[in-house]
């Protein structure tokens, strides 16, 4: 799904239960929102309104945000566009790779093995260490 200044026009209208931009623009405190979508020369509306509308259209405003940086850039840059599909498709595996180096940690830590033993007692001597073991389902 692409996030566009009509997108988030079109969602908060939809949210508010408003159907015309005048009526987003009263609601968002504005007079006007109309050259937000202005395809010659858009405005991009401040970060304030931008968490506003994030607010409205359920989105996490980090993403918003990112969401409006994206769109001012491809404004005044249009080469950036290929820059922010790579955040994007980074920010996409975030979660993938938190889950892995979590895990990751948890086997590399001291002390810690899976061993497939029929103990799952923490605290377990074995000499003068001590071992956590865990059975893997």
């Amino acid at each position: 799904m692409q996030r566009d200044m009509r997108w988030y026009m079109d969602t908060a209208k939809e949210t508010l239960g408003v159907k015309s931009d005048i009526k987003l623009a009263y609601a968002l405190g504005m007079t006007s929102v109309c050259r937000w979508c202005d395809p010659h020369k858009p405005v991009i509306p401040e970060i304030s309104v931008m968490l506003k509308l994030a607010e409205l259209c359920k989105v996490p405003a980090e993403i918003a945000l990112l969401d409006r940086a994206e769109m001012e850039a491809k404004n005044k840059a249009p080469e950036s566009a290929a820059i922010f599909q790579n955040i994007k498709e980074a920010l996409k595996k975030l979660p993938h790779i938190a889950a892995m180096l979590t895990v990751f940690v948890a086997i590399s830590g001291a002390g810690i093995t899976f061993d497939g033993g029929s103990s799952a007692f923490a605290g377990e001597k074995n000499g003068a260490q001590v071992t956590t073991q865990f059975i893997l389902w």
